[in-house]
Formats: structure tokens, sequence, C-alpha cells
């Protein structure tokens, strides 16, 4: 599938996010909302953020599911554009035992050096990012060669099925409530797109309606 423009954000999408309210609400969903969520998928999670090495960035921490789930050793540093998240973010380092190093600011502009990261983590956060092209672009930018992009998203559905159907057809109303994240992203063709030298896509299926495909692997600068 070749690469081709997403629309825009919808103006109810990016007005909503600059309330404090709605920040607020999104913050506690993602450390409260989906806790059975995250139990199903952690299997997934734990094997595949094991591969971690050296200086490791996550973008997209949200409220710090992943912290405390790297191996030792690893000089963690998570990256998260909103900033109600952070005290669930530091009351998870804290749980942990981990020394917060904790950024703001949003995946398509990376404040870090170019070939500077060993490991760049990204969990469920390429459905919502308003740019994945660029995100992917800043990703690879900021690895070091040799260095790997760990991923683990939902995605669209194959095309034409019913689940892909269903997906384009809640999209609108489940971007707005969601925070800009769209359940019919074929984030598989943005990292084929994405310019790295090896890439590994597994594909699995969660049950959960709408948003039950995913995928996870890494991608290689």
């Amino acid at each position: 599938m070749t690469g081709r423009p997403e629309r825009p954000p919808r103006w109810g999408c990016l007005l909503l996010e600059r309330l404090s309210w709605y920040a607020r609400l999104q913050a506690w969903i993602l450390a409260k909302g989906v806790e059975r969520y995250h139990g199903t998928i952690e299997p997934r999670r734990r094997a595949l953020l094991a591969q971690a090495r050296g200086l490791v960035l996550e973008v997209g921490a949200g409220p710090g599911t992943n912290v405390g789930l790297f191996p030792p050793g690893v000089l963690y540093v998570a990256m998260e554009p909103n900033v109600h998240s952070h005290l669930y973010l530091l009351e998870a380092h804290r749980r942990a035992g981990v020394t917060p190093r904790l950024l703001g600011g949003a995946g398509e502009r990376l404040p870090f050096r170019s070939a500077s990261c060993d490991t760049v983590v990204m969990t469920l956060v390429l459905c919502a990012v308003r740019d994945p092209a660029a995100v992917l672009s800043e990703a690879r930018r900021v690895l070091k060669p040799g260095g790997r992009l760990l991923f683990l998203e939902h995605v669209a559905a194959p095309a034409a099925s019913r689940t892909r159907l269903a997906q384009a057809a809640a999209a609108p109303l489940w971007s707005l409530l969601a925070g800009g994240c769209r359940p019919d992203r074929d984030t598989p063709s943005r990292l084929a797109e994405a310019g790295f030298s090896r890439l590994e896509v597994e594909p699995f299926s969660v049950p959960v309606p709408i948003a039950g495909p995913h995928v996870t692997g890494f991608a290689e600068r």
C-alpha cells in the first residue's frame, strides 16, 4: 500500500485537546479506564520491552504503563505531551523505584541529537499522533546505527473486512472521544515506508471490539 496523506484531525478533536478537563479525562482513561485491556496485552508488552538496550526513549509514555518493565541497566527517559499524565508517570516511577527522567513535547519533534538513542519505544502511540510519518522519521533520526524502534500498536483490519468497515464507521466518534486515536490507521504500511534498514512485524489479535487487530515488532536503523 502506497503512502497516502491522511485526513487532518477534525476541528472538534483539535479544540477539545486545548481543554484542561479533556486532557485530564484522557490521562485518567489511559491510567485507570483500560486496565483490563492492558492486562490482556501485558505478556506481549513484557516480551517487547525485554529487548530494550542502552539509552531508551519512550515516546508517548502515557501514565507509565511500561515503567519498571525494562531490563536492568538501561537509561530510561519518558516523553509525554499530556502534562496531566505526568502525575501518573511519576507515581509509576516511584512504585518501580526508578529515577524519574520525564520530558514533555510531541513525537513529531524529539529533543534529542541525531544518532543519540539506542532504543526508541512506542506502544499504542502511532494510532493517535497527528503525523505518524513525521514521528517515525524522528525516531529513525535519533536512533544510533543498529538501534531499534520497538513498537506495539492496534491497527487497521484487512481492507474490505467487516472489522475494517466498522473501524471506518467508528473512526470519527472514536477519535473525538479517544484523544485523536484512529482505529483504522494502517501503521504497518507507515513503518514499511519509514526508511528503516530492517523491519519485523508480528500480527496478533486482542478480543476488543473495533480495535482487535494489533502488531508488535521492531524497526532497525
